[in-house]
């Protein structure tokens, strides 16, 4: 009897014990596998990328050209600033649904990724790699990601809502890329002058000129010319003025590598750099 009694307290013990160990095992983690957020999309064939920000305006319209690189649509077709547009489509590429933070119906609206509230990425490029998706800023740096036709909402670890200003990606580079050492001359007309002045650099002598008919120039003057020149950068792009428009004053410059370039500064209210290189006016700190 005493043996049973000890049996039972037994068997007690075990099923406690057992009983015990499934309620404190924790919870086995349900793995899945973590895709990419847009796995068609090429970085180097995306066609098209155009940045709305909330509301629908401004918006930055990115279109890639033949031989690579972007033009801004909406600054006359400037060039874009090819690094950052590289570097915003690997990052686009580079998101996955590793952290999903809302599902269903409504979840883009609580993270504020609706029309309001978020900025809008529509990329187009092959057949069949299209996609648009609206981004919001969360905190650390990261970002909410909604991908149009989708229910789910992911946060993406480090990166940053891009500017819908085109104003941020028209690429401002100095408008005469010519160090004055590779100045072979510059040729001015107007800016109050009575007629066309030639400057050309000496033979053999660095940082020294000579007017047309080969008689010395102050050489000061000459070289702050050319250090204004060498700074002038873009602020923004405008239109061309009409051809009628009569350039303030008109600098045509050679160097010894066989480039030239031409800067057409207009009085339009500011001082505006015609650039050649990409047929549009860029309105500069260049002044005259």
């Amino acid at each position: 009897m005493i043996v049973l009694r000890r049996n039972v307290v037994l068997g007690l013990m075990v099923a406690a014990l057992a009983a015990a160990h499934v309620l404190l095992e924790p919870p086995k983690a349900v793995e899945r596998e973590v895709r990419p957020l847009l796995p068609l999309i090429d970085v180097d064939a995306t066609a098209l990328l155009r940045i709305s920000a909330p509301g629908g305006e401004p918006a930055t319209t990115l279109e890639r050209i033949e031989g690579g690189g972007y033009e801004v649509l909406e600054k006359h077709r400037a060039a874009a600033r090819g690094a950052e547009v590289s570097v915003l489509l690997s990052e686009l590429a580079a998101m996955t649904d590793l952290d999903v933070v809302g599902l269903g119906a409504g979840a883009a609206a609580d993270f504020g990724l609706d029309d309001q509230g978020a900025t809008r990425l529509e990329l187009d490029g092959p057949p069949g790699t299209a996609a648009s998706l609206r981004v919001a800023a969360a905190e650390g740096g990261a970002a909410f990601v909604h991908l149009e036709g989708e229910e789910r909402v992911v946060r993406v670890p480090r990166f940053r809502v891009p500017s819908a200003d085109p104003r941020a990606w028209f690429d401002s580079y100095v408008l005469v890329p010519i160090a004055g050492r590779e100045l072979r001359e510059v040729r001015i007309e107007g800016g109050g002058l009575p007629s066309p002045v030639t400057v050309r650099a000496r033979a053999g002598d660095v940082g020294s000129y000579e007017d047309g008919g080969g008689q010395p120039l102050d050489d000061r003057l000459v070289s702050e010319l050319l250090q204004r020149l060498r700074v002038a950068t873009a602020l923004d792009v405008v239109v061309r003025p009409p051809e009628e428009t009569p350039a303030a004053l008109t600098l045509g410059l050679d160097s010894y590598d066989g480039t030239s370039l031409e800067v057409r500064v207009t009085d339009l209210g500011a001082a505006d750099g015609a650039d050649p290189r990409a047929g549009v006016a860029f309105r500069t700190d260049l002044g005259y």
